[in-house]
């Protein structure tokens, strides 16, 4: 079976334990895309092309453990986009399109303990500064995960790069990754 565009609600047998989505052409999560699989402990949904995941996208999946949404094209991530997930103990993000991470983006995940989410876009400068200190007191461990900008700390493993030099300022050149859209428009 292969799926198309948009996950909908109810989609899958309620005792589902492992949910393996990956390689399909997935676009969008929707609020309670996932209602009633709280049984489910591990979903792989890498190698989609998502780009948009509602909050409550994940709500309900109060079991899961592992979540893989590598290489897809997530741009930004909502704040309470985990919100629920509390047993979530492994979470890749890597190959993605985002180049920072909100604040709090990963407070509500108080089981995790493995991190991916590497991304040749990852500007670590003062914005990205919380996630260290999130990372370090929360125990968590950060997989191959390194810096893209600034052209300084290029190719630097992130938990190894010294706070005071993730800095914002005129001399700190980032990188904005965009998207143009073009249409054609003739008036009868």
């Amino acid at each position: 079976m292969e799926l198309h565009q948009v996950l909908p609600p109810d989609s899958f047998p309620n005792r589902t334990v492992t949910l393996i989505l990956s390689n399909n052409k997935i676009q969008e999560l929707r609020n309670g895309s996932f209602t009633g699989l709280s049984t489910l402990e591990r979903l792989d949904m890498r190698n989609n092309i998502v780009s948009r995941i509602e909050p409550g996208a994940f709500l309900g999946l109060l079991a899961l453990k592992r979540l893989d949404l590598s290489n897809n094209r997530i741009g930004c991530l909502n704040v309470d986009i985990f919100k629920g997930l509390t047993s979530l103990v492994r979470l890749n993000l890597s190959g993605n399109m985002f180049s920072s991470l909100a604040q709090g983006t990963f407070d509500s995940l108080v089981s995790l303990k493995t991190l991916e989410f590497q991304t040749p876009y990852l500007l670590c400068d003062c914005n990205l500064l919380w996630l260290l200190h999130w990372i370090k007191d929360n125990n968590v461990g950060v997989k191959d995960t390194s810096c893209s900008y600034p052209r300084s700390l290029q190719g630097q493993l992130i938990t190894s790069t010294k706070p005071e030099l993730f800095t914002c300022g005129k001399d700190t050149h980032t990188h904005t990754h965009t998207h143009t859209w073009s249409y054609n428009y003739s008036s009868p």
